[in-house]
């Protein structure tokens, strides 16, 4: 039972509920969605995966001596066996944070589910009009959202730009079940330092007008690109 692992690091969740928590990274391969922003596909290392089994990850991940694992991608519920190494992990006392696309629906063993149901500023780029109708029917899916939401602890994030991101991100949530509004967290679309303070203001003034919760994203204003790989 192998795994396609794109990196396994020591660093801080700089997003969400769980900010500045000291956490342990799983970065796998693999993702059913190309979003136009991606920060991570596009990253040259995130193409050199190593095939790595359960025990090999279990033990890269005990070397850092902390019980906060997240685990990423990529979309991690795209891979197979993913069910197998959140039981083993488990089984061992970690914590685990599962950063999802909300499109896959699956039952998981994990602490907190944290959805990122993409808007439409992420539909692909000059694609032929069938790939991109694919793409836009496929990124929001409503039931798997809300089995999440009555099954699991949770957090839904969306990327945000501008003000039609927001209208878009609230017509989304009038169609959900009852949610918790504190788990509802905007996040500035940016890559960069620079970006991010760009445009936060906006985002914060929008967040204000709109009365939802605005989500920073520490590893950028520590960092700058992104958080470092210990």
């Amino acid at each position: 039972m192998d795994l396609k692992i794109v990196e396994i690091f020591r660093t801080i969740q700089g997003e969400g509920i769980l900010q500045g928590q000291p956490s342990v990274f799983i970065r796998l391969y693999g993702c059913n969605l190309s979003c136009n922003w991606c920060d991570t596909i596009r990253q040259s290392e995130y193409n050199n995966f190593e095939i790595m089994s359960i025990e090999k990850i279990l033990n890269k991940v005990s070397s850092y001596n902390i019980k906060f694992v997240v685990i990423t991608g990529g979309e991690p519920l795209y891979n197979n066996y993913i069910d197998n190494l959140l039981d083993a992990l488990k089984d061992r006392g970690y914590h685990i944070t599962i950063e999802t696309n909300a499109t896959i629906k699956r039952k998981i063993n994990c602490d907190l589910i944290s959805m990122s149901p993409k808007l439409s500023n992420s539909n692909p780029y000059n694609t032929e009009d069938e790939v991109y109708k694919m793409y836009d029917n496929l990124r929001i899916n409503l039931e798997t959202i809300n089995y999440y939401i009555q099954n699991y602890n949770y957090q839904i994030k969306f990327v945000v730009y501008n003000e039609n991101d927001f209208l878009e991100a609230i017509s989304i949530l009038k169609k959900l079940i009852k949610y918790d509004p504190l788990k509802v967290i905007m996040m500035t679309l940016c890559s960069t330092y620079n970006e991010l303070i760009k445009i936060q203001q906006k985002v914060v003034d929008l967040c204000l007008k709109y009365n939802l919760r605005y989500g920073n994203r520490l590893q950028l204003q520590i960092w700058g690109n992104d958080e470092p790989k210990l």
